[in-house]
This record gives structure tokens, sequence and C-alpha cells, in this order.
């Protein structure tokens, strides 16, 4: 198993209580969404052992249509565990699986963000608003992006400058 940890994800938002998803998964232990909610909630409380074991049993029992939704539960935990090249290569398989789903790109977008692939995150931020125009988040972190890409250049420019 992979060893993440983190503290907890307090603002993480569960529409069942622990006690419901509980109830839930003895009533039906082969229910992908319950397992996906209750990985959230030991996200929420820090327990990233607990809530990988809880994706890959998420996972193993969704309908081929709803597996992008437990990959990128997964991909969210290993960006936010700093395993970023590893997000980005199960947020493509994510796209590739759902497409016009536009949360894989934002995500992906997000982990290029964190890589320092500006480019790359730009793009994927503009998929994800070709899916989803009006989405405010989206437009404002490839606002953020492209203002921070421009600043750096500039930089890169004023010092080749100065050094010539």
């Amino acid at each position: 198993p992979w060893n993440l940890t983190w503290p907890n994800e307090s603002d993480i938002n569960i529409p069942l209580s622990p006690n419901q998803i509980y109830y839930s998964l003895n009533k039906n232990n082969t229910s992908w969404y319950h397992y996906n909610l209750a990985s959230l909630y030991w996200r929420q409380k820090g327990d990233a052992q607990k809530a990988l074991d809880c994706i890959k049993r998420s996972l193993h029992f969704a309908p081929r249509y709803f597996k992008d939704v437990p990959m990128l539960n997964l991909g969210v935990m290993l960006q936010r565990a700093q395993c970023t090249a590893e997000a980005a290569i199960l947020l493509h398989s994510v796209i590739d699986h759902a497409p016009h789903k536009p949360k894989g790109h934002f995500l992906l977008a997000n982990v290029y963000t964190a890589l320092g692939d500006y480019n790359r995150s730009i793009a994927c931020y503009d998929n994800a608003l070709s899916l989803k125009p009006n989405w405010g988040v989206a437009k404002r972190a490839r606002h953020a992006i492209v203002c921070h890409n421009k600043v750096k250049n500039t930089l890169n420019n004023l010092q080749n400058s100065i050094q010539n």
C-alpha cells in the first residue's frame, strides 16, 4: 500500500452522515456509491489508508459508466499527497474514460499547474471550459495561470537582458 498521509480535509462535503454510510454498506456491501462516500469520510478524518481501501472497493463495484467517480477521488488524493506524476497518469485515464465530463479536465489542469507545466494546464482548463463554459472556478484558475505565466516569462526575459 502507498504511504499516504495528510491532515484532516474538513472542507469535504458529504451528503450522508457516517451512520447512514455505515448502515447502507451493511445493507448493501457492493454499493460503489457508498464506498466512495466512505472514502470521502476517511479523507475528511485524515485516514488515508482507509480512504484508499474504500476507493478500491468503490472502483471494483462501480458500473463502467461511473468508474470515473472513484478514479477522480483517487486522483485528488494522489495530488494532495504530492504524487503529482501518478495523479496526472490517473487523470489522463479518467479523461480517456469520460472525455465529456469537465471535472477530469479541471483536476488534470490543477495537477499540471502543480508540475509547473502551465501550457498543458491552460489547455486542460480550456477543455474543461469548453464542456462547462460558465464554470467560474475554472475561469479564475485559468486566468491566474495565464497571469502567472506572463509574469514568469517577463521576469525571465528581464533576467536574460540583465545578464547580456
